[in-house]
């Protein structure tokens, strides 16, 4: 059983629906897109955070967090709650904006990814791996990659437009 957290208009268990027949449980943030899944694509959702889901112990063998985790103002509680909805030999993907790598480093305060006040925590590859330990998970592999629209919005960013991350969605 799969759970989607921060799973937007739901287009990663919509595919693995479609390709294997496999249902999974998505919780979403925003209200309006959440009601859209639920609505319109007639899938399960619950509207909030994970932290929000009262869902049972040991329920899925997966969880994903495709760029949920640095939404959160406690993301230790997020992955000790994470692990506790985790069956045994479970695992946990997680997708979040890479502060060492280039488009960061290159871009500066400037970086699309950067996206204050939304983005709250940033981890690098050490303190993630830390968090992680910490709450009771073992990196089993990790890594990096670059979205090229990233780049570009970094770069019209750096030339001085400052709100084009409003326009994102």
């Amino acid at each position: 059983e799969l759970l989607d957290v921060g799973c937007g208009r739901n287009g990663l268990l919509h595919h693995i629906q479609k390709l294997r027949g496999a249902r999974g449980l998505g919780i979403e943030m925003k209200p309006e897109t959440a009601a859209y899944v639920r609505d319109q694509l007639h899938m399960p959702v619950l509207e909030g955070t994970l932290l929000d889901s009262k869902l049972e112990s040991a329920r899925f063998d997966l969880v994903v967090m495709l760029e949920y985790l640095e939404h959160e103002p406690d993301p230790l509680r997020v992955l000790a709650e994470t692990r506790r909805v985790l069956k045994r030999g479970g695992h946990v993907v997680i997708e979040i904006p890479d502060p060492e790598g280039l488009p960061a480093r290159t871009f500066g305060s400037r970086w699309a990814n950067l996206d204050l006040p939304r983005h709250l925590v940033f981890f690098d590859r050490q303190t993630l791996k830390q968090a992680l330990a910490k709450t009771g998970f073992e990196v089993v592999s990790h890594r990096r990659y670059a979205i090229p629209l990233y780049i570009g919005y970094s770069l019209v960013l750096g030339l001085g437009a400052k709100h084009i991350m409003r326009h994102w969605e």
